[in-house]
C-alpha cells in the first residue's frame, strides 16, 4: 500500500467512525426518558390535543375561566400540571356545589 491508498483509507474510516458516532448520540437522544408532567409546558393547540378538546375550547378556558396561564411576548403557555389541577379543582367545586343544591331542593312561590 502506497501513502495515497493509506491516506485513503484513513479519511473513509474517519467518515466512518463520525456517522457511527453521530448514530450513537441520536439514538441516545432518542431513548431519553420524557419529560415529568410536572414540568410540561404546551401553547394553547398543544394542551388541546393533550386533553382531547378543541383549541377554542381551551382559548374560553383562559380567557372566561381564568385557566392559569403565562405569557412570553405575545405568546401564551401553560404548564400542564397547573392546568390539570385547576381542571380537578373546578370539577370538585361543582360537585360541592351541585350536592349543596340537592340537598336543600329548589325554592318555589308558595300562595
Amino acid at each position: 500500500m502506497d501513502n495515497k491508498e493509506l491516506i485513503y483509507a484513513v479519511k473513509q474510516l474517519s467518515t466512518a467512525l463520525n456517522h457511527f458516532s453521530q448514530a450513537l448520540e441520536k439514538e441516545k437522544e432518542d431513548r431519553q426518558e420524557p419529560i415529568p408532567i410536572s414540568n410540561r409546558v404546551l401553547n394553547e393547540k398543544e394542551l388541546a390535543v393533550e386533553l382531547g378538546i378543541s383549541y377554542t375550547a381551551v382559548r374560553t378556558m383562559r380567557q372566561k375561566e381564568n385557566c392559569p396561564s403565562f405569557n412570553i411576548g405575545k405568546r401564551v403557555f401553560f404548564n400542564l400540571h397547573e392546568v390539570l389541577s385547576w381542571i380537578k379543582k373546578k370539577s370538585y367545586e361543582k360537585t360541592k356545589e351541585q350536592e349543596k343544591q340537592n340537598q336543600y331542593g329548589t325554592m318555589r312561590r308558595i300562595d
